[in-house]
C-alpha cells in the first residue's frame, strides 16, 4: 500500500487550509488574493462610494485619494441618516435594480443554462440506462432487478465479455484523445476550473463506460460536460464585467452553477443539490474562488439554475433519476416516534463508519496493485497501450464480478427499490458479499481508467449492508431503510446535511424521521473522517512513497 492514494476520497476530505479559525495574520496580499478582492468589488452591489479594502489601495488602482473617499462616505451617511451610520440588520442588496445589472445578467444566463443542462441530462442518462437495461434483461432475465435476478450466480457469463468490450472501447478512446489523467469531480467543483475540450471528452468517455454497466455514478460525466458549458458561457462577448479579475470570478461562478444544475437531474430536489455542492465545493470558504462574493448572491444564482434544470428534466421525464420510493411506510412508523430511533441511528452510523473505512482500505490495496501493473506496462509498451490494456482488464474483472453477483453492476439506482423494500427476499449473504464486491469493482474501474462518480454507487453499497441488518435484527424497518442508505456515504463524503435531506426526500419521511437520519450522518462522519484514521492512512502511504523515491 505504499502507493495508496484515493483520489475521490482525498478530494472529499477536508483540506487543511480551509480550516481557518479567527483572523489570519496580517501580511501583504498575494497577486491571487488581490485579484479575488478586485473581483469581489466588481461583483458586489454598487454603493454610493467605492468600497474600501486591499484592492483599493496602492498601485494607482483608484483615482480617488483616501481623503476624497472619506468625504464621499461622510456625505452618503449624512444623506441617509443625518450624519450617523445606519445600523440596519440587513446585508447590502445583492440584486439592485440599477446599472450595470450584473446580477440579473448572470441570473438569466444561468437559468437558461440550467434548463439546457436539464435537457442534456435527460438525453445523457436515458442513453445509457436504456442500453444497460436492455442487455441486463436479455437472455431470459426480463424480471431484472427483482430479488430472484440478484442472487448468487444469477448473472450471465457473456456479461464479462460485454464489459471487457466496453473497457476496450474506453481505453482506445482515451488513447486517441490522450486522456490519461483527468481531475475528479470534487476537484473540479472546488477549483471551479474546467477546460472545455477536456471536460467534453471526459463526459463522452464516461458515457462509454456507463453503457458497459460499470459501477460508477453519472455525476462525474454530467459534471464535466456542465463545467465545460459553464466555462464557454463565461467567455461570451458582451458580458459585464468584460475583463480582469472580476470576469475570471464570474467564469468560475458559471462553472460552479453549471455543475450544480447538472446534478439537479439526478437528485430528488434542487435543495438537496444545492446543499451537496455547497458542502463539497465550499465556495465561500476562506480563500475559495467565491469567498468574497456575497453569500446570498451565490446561493440565489445556484438555486435558480438548479431549479431550472430540475423543472426541465421533470417536464420531460416525469420524475428525477434518483426518484423517491413509492411507499407509505414512513407515515406510520414515524407517527409513533420513539427515542430509541436516535440510538438506532447511532448504530447505523457506527456501521457506516466501519464500512467507509473498509472502502478506503480496499481502494488503497487496489491502487497499489494496479499502480505496480501500470508502471510495468508504461515501461514496456508506453502509456497509450497501458490505457487500453488496463481498461479492458478492469472491464473484464467487473463483468466477472457481475456474473457472480448482479448487484455489482451499474450505479445501483435501479436496484435500490428491491434492496430496501424486498430485502428479505434477497439472502443476507448475497447482500453483504455484493456490497464489498461493488466497492472492489468501483476501485478497479477507477484505477483502470474508467471515469465516473462515487456518490450513487456508495448509496447502493450502503443500502445493501443496511438491508442485512434489516433481515437479521428487529430494528424499525423505515429507520433502517433511511439510515442505512446514507450511513457509508456520510462516513467518507463531507456532506451530512445534504445526505440527511436526501434520505428524507427519497423515503418521503416526516420531520421526526429526520432525527435518526441526521444522527446517523453525524455519527458516521465523526467516527471516520472526524477521528482522522483515513487521513492518517493516506498520509502514511504518501510518506512511505516519498522515502522509497529517495
Amino acid at each position: 500500500m505504499a502507493d495508496m492514494e484515493i483520489r475521490d476520497v482525498e478530494q472529499a476530505m477536508p483540506a487543511q487550509d480551509e480550516q481557518v479559525e479567527g483572523t489570519s495574520p496580517k501580511s501583504s496580499p498575494s497577486a491571487d488574493e488581490a485579484q479575488v478582492d478586485e473581483a469581489a468589488t466588481a461583483l458586489s452591489p454598487r454603493e454610493g462610494s467605492a468600497p474600501s479594502g486591499p484592492c483599493n489601495a496602492g498601485n494607482g488602482a483608484h483615482s480617488h485619494s483616501q481623503e476624497e473617499q472619506q468625504q464621499e462616505e461622510q456625505e452618503a451617511q449624512e444623506a441617509d441618516g443625518g450624519g450617523e451610520k445606519a445600523d440596519l440588520p440587513f446585508d447590502a442588496p445583492f440584486a439592485p435594480l440599477r446599472s450595470p445589472f450584473d446580477f440579473w445578467q448572470d441570473g438569466v444566463l444561468l437559468c437558461l443554462l440550467g434548463g439546457a443542462l436539464g435537457a442534456f441530462g435527460y438525453a445523457y442518462l436515458t442513453a445509457f440506462t436504456k442500453v444497460t437495461s436492455a442487455w441486463l434483461r436479455a437472455d431470459g432475465n426480463g424480471s431484472y432487478p427483482d430479488a430472484a435476478s440478484l442472487q448468487f450466480g444469477a448473472g450471465r457469463a457473456w456479461w464479462a465479455g460485454l464489459t471487457a468490450g466496453a473497457g476496450l472501447v474506453v481505453g482506445l478512446a482515451k488513447a486517441i484523445l490522450n486522456l490519461d489523467e483527468v481531475p475528479t469531480f470534487i476537484a473540479e467543483l472546488r477549483s471551479m476550473h474546467v477546460e472545455p475540450l477536456k471536460g467534453a471528452a471526459t463526459s463522452a468517455v464516461a458515457l462509454l463506460g456507463f453503457l458497459g454497466g460499470v459501477p460508477m455514478g453519472p455525476e462525474a460525466g454530467l459534471g464535466a460536460a456542465a463545467g465545460a458549458a459553464g466555462a464557454l458561457l463565461g467567455r461570451l462577448p458582451g458580458l459585464r464585467p468584460a475583463a480582469g479579475p472580476a470576469a475570471a470570478t464570474r467564469s468560475r461562478l458559471y462553472i460552479f452553477s453549471a455543475m450544480c444544475s447538472a446534478l439537479a437531474a439526478i437528485i430528488p430536489t434542487p435543495l438537496a443539490t444545492l446543499l451537496l455542492v455547497l458542502e463539497l465545493g465550499r465556495p465561500t470558504a476562506t480563500r475559495a474562488p467565491l469567498s468574497e462574493v456575497p453569500v446570498m448572491r451565490t446561493l440565489t444564482l445556484l438555486g435558480a439554475g438548479a431549479t431550472a434544470s430540475f423543472a426541465v428534466y421533470y417536464a420531460i421525464q416525469g420524475g428525477v433519476y434518483l426518484a423517491p420510493f413509492n411507499t407509505l411506510l414512513s407515515v406510520v412508523p414515524y407517527a409513533k416516534y420513539n427515542q430509541v430511533f436516535i440510538v438506532e441511528g447511532m448504530f447505523f452510523g457506527v456501521i457506516g463508519a466501519a464500512f467507509g473505512f473498509c472502502y478506503i482500505l480496499i481502494g488503497g490495496v487496489v491502487k497499489a496493485l494496479v499502480g505496480a501493473l501500470r508502471r510495468t506496462l508504461d515501461a514496456r509498451f508506453g502509456h497509450r497501450v497501458r490505457m487500453v490494456v488496463l481498461a479492458t482488464a478492469g472491464g473484464l474483472a467487473t463483468g466477472l464480478l457481475g456474473w457472480a453477483m448482479p448487484l455489482v453492476l451499474t450505479d445501483g439506482s435501479e436496484q435500490l427499490d428491491t434492496v430496501l423494500r424486498q430485502s428479505r427476499q434477497v439472502d443476507s449473504s448475497v447482500l453483504a458479499a455484493s456490497a464489498f464486491a461493488k466497492a472492489l469493482a468501483y476501485h478497479l474501474c477507477a484505477e483502470c481508467g474508467f471515469h465516473g462518480g462515487l456518490f450513487l454507487p456508495m448509496l447502493s453499497m450502503s443500502a445493501m449492508l443496511g438491508a442485512v441488518f434489516m433481515n437479521e435484527t428487529g430494528v424499525n424497518k423505515v429507520v433502517a431503510m433511511a439510515c442505512s442508505l446514507i450511513a457509508m456515504p456520510a462516513a467518507v463524503i463531507p456532506a451530512p446535511i445534504m445526505l440527511s435531506v436526501l434520505a428524507v426526500s427519497l423515503l418521503q419521511g416526516g420531520t421526526e424521521g429526520l432525527v435518526p437520519i441526521f444522527t446517523t450522518a453525524l455519527t458516521a462522519h465523526l467516527l471516520c473522517l472526524g477521528l482522522g484514521f483515513p487521513q492518517w492512512l493516506v498520509s502514511a502511504a504518501a510518506a512511505r512513497k516519498r522515502q522509497k523515491a529517495r
